[in-house]
């Protein structure tokens, strides 16, 4: 009967390397991914042959010490650089995500995130001074929430075309909180986050 504990491990490291490789295309550390789901997948290998032998005994390669000691550097080889170039790579992000948040928080104009359904998904500090809400309000609101009522049937259509040509700009008046109307312009443009299509 094969060890339980081994086929257990066998079976997570197989479904670590799917979900590696599948990282591979979200976030774009593709040389990190690659290599963590090649350590991962050869030492699921090596657990495997190693259940196999000890089931049937025919599989003498594993019993061979320099053999195993060898296969056992190149998948903590392959994990390191894997984790080493992964490292660098949220390095990088965690500066660009830093960078991101100075320039959006510190802006003048009042600026939002906002997905392709409407939905505000971050607001700037000037945009609470503006229309009077917090940052925890903002995310309950979608666009249509702020515009005034005669231009609420516009809103879908000038998503659209933000999305369809990249970029827009408007005036509008929105409402704010105490229900006072503020004219203002809107300068909109298409973004792409980590695959999902933005405003």
């Amino acid at each position: 009967m094969p060890d339980p504990l081994v086929a257990t491990a066998v079976g997570l490291d197989l479904v670590a390397a799917y979900l590696a490789l599948r990282l591979v295309r979200v976030h774009g550390a593709r040389t990190a991914w690659t290599l963590l789901a090649v350590a991962l997948a050869l030492g699921a290998g090596e657990r495997f042959l190693a259940l196999a032998g000890s089931l049937s005994g025919s599989f003498r390669w594993v019993k061979d010490t320099r053999v195993d000691a060898t296969l056992h550097l190149v998948v903590a080889v392959l994990l390191c650089l894997g984790v080493w170039f992964l490292h660098g790579r949220l390095r990088a992000a965690r500066r660009h995500e830093t960078l991101y948040r100075e320039i959006f928080r510190g802006a003048n104009d009042a600026a939002y995130l906002v997905a392709a359904d409407g939905r505000i998904l971050e607001a700037n500090e000037r945009a609470g001074e503006l229309l009077g809400y917090g940052t925890q309000e903002f995310r309950t609101l979608r666009v249509v929430d702020l515009v005034s009522p005669e231009q609420a049937g516009d809103v879908d259509r000038r998503i659209r075309e933000i999305l369809d040509r990249g970029e827009a700009r408007f005036e509008r008046v929105y409402i704010a909180k105490d229900g006072q109307r503020i004219p203002v312009e809107v300068r909109a443009r298409r973004v792409v986050l980590e695959g999902e299509t933005l405003i």
